[in-house]
């Protein structure tokens, strides 16, 4: 008698925590759910050994995600009929009535719901058992329009993030190839644009921690890469002998780049969030960028700044 009690208790948790993890990772970005993030960094560090998963490790993050919110929320709703079944339902076959049974019709007849088909052979005979039903349909429905705005939106912060890291590294490799210095004339301009762009992408960092997972198959497209790259050209910004509005939007883009650092530290990296150039070599590392062949690029960058002047 206690097991018919405990089990859709148990349910009741199960989808309290569930609907919990899909609130915090839809509607409250500043709060990212345990059991996204966990599936997430699952993902990737198996991706990283099974190397030609690596780049769909984000896309097979979203997913697995998506699946487990809705299998977890079918198990739930299994566990709050299997006390009914047989019943509380009106169903076309006969069943066993053990216990393994019961509660593979209940979760049979849960997914069944969830995904609203209602071709399971079975219908509810009783009132609450028709209004958890009803309830379990409104949900999987709910479930299914958040999920698709869920990956809508997360493609276009992707984009967003994939051109900042293009554009640094376009911008560093024009330098180098044209001998014509990234902080030359008007170059506050450069620098507030950069700025804004790190402050953009950080925003959709805390609004879609996902992004984090999609790997760069070409370091052109590397977002670790490109925080370096910025690093260094806000560095080089910075210094007494520049004018005092390109040390002022220099001073700008090191802020920004500092406050990108604390997110990557609190949820993804270990690393001084107060140090950014250790942080964002931890993110490299973590994405199978060699910081040291970075780091070279850097002091090659500033040796032929030395050759110029």
């Amino acid at each position: 008698m206690l097991v018919m009690w405990l089990v859709p208790i148990a349910g009741l948790v199960v989808i309290a925590f569930t609907l919990r993890e899909t609130f915090q990772d839809l509607f409250q970005p500043s709060a990212s759910g345990s059991l996204s993030a966990w599936i997430g960094r699952a993902t990737f560090s198996v991706s990283k050994r099974i190397r030609f998963l690596l780049p769909s490790a984000g896309a097979l993050a979203i997913l697995f995600t998506i699946v487990s919110w809705s299998t977890l929320v079918a198990i739930g709703f299994a566990m709050l009929y299997w006390p009914s079944v047989p019943d509380g339902f009106n169903m076309q076959t006969s069943i066993h009535r053990d216990a393994m049974s019961r509660f593979g019709i209940a979760i049979f007849y849960s997914f069944d719901t969830l995904v609203t088909l209602g071709q399971g052979g079975m219908t509810p005979s009783i009132s609450w058992t028709r209004v958890l039903s009803v309830v379990e349909a409104l949900l999987g429905f709910s479930l299914l329009t958040a999920s698709i705005s869920w990956i809508v939106l997360i493609y276009p912060a992707l984009g967003r993030m994939r051109t900042m890291s293009r554009f640094a590294s376009s911008l560093v490799r024009a330098e180098e190839s044209t001998r014509v210095e990234i902080l030359s004339g008007d170059a506050e301009q450069l620098l507030g644009s950069m700025a804004q762009d790190v402050i953009r992408t950080r925003i959709d960092f805390v609004h879609f921690p996902m992004i984090y997972y999609f790997y760069a198959a070409t370091e052109r497209a590397s977002l670790p890469q490109a925080l370096g790259q910025l690093l260094e050209i806000a560095e080089r910004g910075g210094e007494e002998s520049q004018p005092e509005r390109v040390r002022l939007t220099a001073a700008t883009l090191r802020a920004a780049l500092e406050d990108f650092a604390e997110i990557l530290a609190a949820r993804f990296v270990e690393g001084d969030a107060k140090n950014p150039e250790n942080v964002f070599t931890a993110f490299q590392r973590d994405h199978l960028i060699d910081s040291a062949q970075t780091a070279s690029g850097h002091g090659s960058a500033v040796n032929q700044r030395q050759r110029r002047s």
